[in-house]
This record gives structure tokens, sequence and C-alpha cells, in this order.
């Protein structure tokens, strides 16, 4: 699971197809950089103002607690396929 940042030092997380990610004690995955996923994020996802999460063209990723998008977030899944197990609440931006 690289974690790292972009050129514009924008943070990044990256899942591969085989990845997991699991927030444990009900914990909340807030995010304010750039999230590229595929395979199993459990818990909460929070995409917050300026965040970005990504599922790359012939990925799976599987949510399985709900997801939110908030104002100036913005969620991409253009050719992948998404599963949100525990929903999905988009106040913002969806790319599919």
């Amino acid at each position: 699971m690289p974690v790292g940042h972009t050129n514009s030092g924008v943070p990044e997380l990256r899942l591969t197809n085989s990845g997991d990610l699991n927030a444990a004690g009900g914990t909340t995955i807030r995010n304010r950089g750039r999230l590229i996923a595929a395979g199993q994020i459990g818990g909460a996802v929070t995409i917050q103002s300026g965040g970005d999460l990504i599922v790359l063209s012939g990925d799976t990723a599987t949510f399985s607690g709900p997801v939110t998008n908030h104002t100036g977030g913005r969620l991409t899944a253009i050719g992948a396929t998404v599963n949100f197990n525990g929903g999905l609440t988009n106040d913002c931006h969806l790319y599919t």
C-alpha cells in the first residue's frame, strides 16, 4: 500500500486489487487528499473538501461502511466497479 504525494504535494494513498483497508473500532477514514482504491475498504469513508476518491478503470472496490462525499470532494469511478454496501451519500461531484 504505497503512501506518498503527487508532484503538486497532494497526499496520496493507493490500494491495489488485493488491498484491504479497515478502520478499527468504528473509526472513519477521512480523505482530504487522494485515495486510489481497489479491493475491500472497511469502515466509514468521508471524502472532504479537496479530497478525491478514485477507482481506476478495470478495478473493483467494495466499501462495507457508509461513504459520504461532501461538498468540494470528488468520487471518480469511470470504467470501474464500485460496491457501496454501506450506502453512498453524495453532496458533490460523482463521475462514473
